[in-house]
């Protein structure tokens, strides 16, 4: 765990404030979560993983707290430059990892989790902590890779069924919807809209480095 973590630390060394690794826009889908929180009358939204802020950003002034969690400080210290030009800005940025909310239980209105789940070994876990600090009544809002997503494989080494490495450091595990279903259920979630969403990205300096497009499962939760 330590070293995917220095992998994904490294990553953001390769870059800066005025190139954000993951580039300036937000995935499609944050506009979305950010009609549904408010819709459900949010006021504290968690967005984990945060990275250096291509999803955060779209949250500032939408809600009246917005906190972001990253196991990534070189990630955390690029954003919180990011955020220094804003004067709207109620954000809070947290130092640490997804199988262990720093948060109280009950704590979140709303929670954005795209593009980690994917990468971890046990998503069960990560799951159940962010049913954890979600308020009853709260949302969730995640994603899961799609075998449909067209950088499956795609110079990447097999390590297990449906399972790859990527530049020998990154994880990947790529899910058909029933197996999504299936986890979520051992989350003790049995109520998920799931639906496959599929978007462009552009080339990430020193780890995509061209266009691509990305299939993912995203799931929406309201903990009762």
């Amino acid at each position: 765990m330590k070293t995917e973590i220095d992998s994904w630390d490294n990553s953001y060394k390769t870059v800066d404030t005025q190139s954000p690794l993951w580039g300036d826009m937000s995935v499609p889908y944050a506009s979305i979560a950010i009609s549904s929180f408010s819709d459900s009358g949010a006021e504290r939204v968690l967005d984990v993983p945060c990275g250096d802020g291509r999803n955060l950003i779209r949250f500032v002034g939408q809600f009246p707290t917005i906190v972001g969690l990253d196991s990534s400080k070189t990630a955390l210290k690029c954003l919180q430059s990011r955020l220094s030009t804003r004067a709207d800005n109620c954000v809070v940025l947290v130092n640490g990892t997804i199988f262990d909310l720093p948060f109280p239980d009950d704590h979140f209105d709303g929670i954005f989790c795209w593009d980690i789940l994917g990468h971890l070994r046990d998503p069960l876990k990560a799951i159940q902590q962010l049913v954890r600090v979600c308020k009853p009544g709260g949302t969730i809002i995640g994603s899961l890779f799609s075998i449909d997503d067209e950088t499956r494989g795609h110079s990447m080494i097999s390590c297990g069924n449906e399972e790859y490495t990527y530049n020998e450091k990154f994880y990947y595990k790529y899910y058909k919807q029933d197996e999504v279903y299936k986890l979520l259920e051992k989350a003790e979630i049995y109520d998920s809209n799931i639906e496959s969403v599929t978007w462009s990205e552009p080339p990430h300096v020193g780890y995509r480095e061209y266009a691509h497009q990305h299939t993912s499962w995203v799931f929406s939760h309201k903990k009762v």
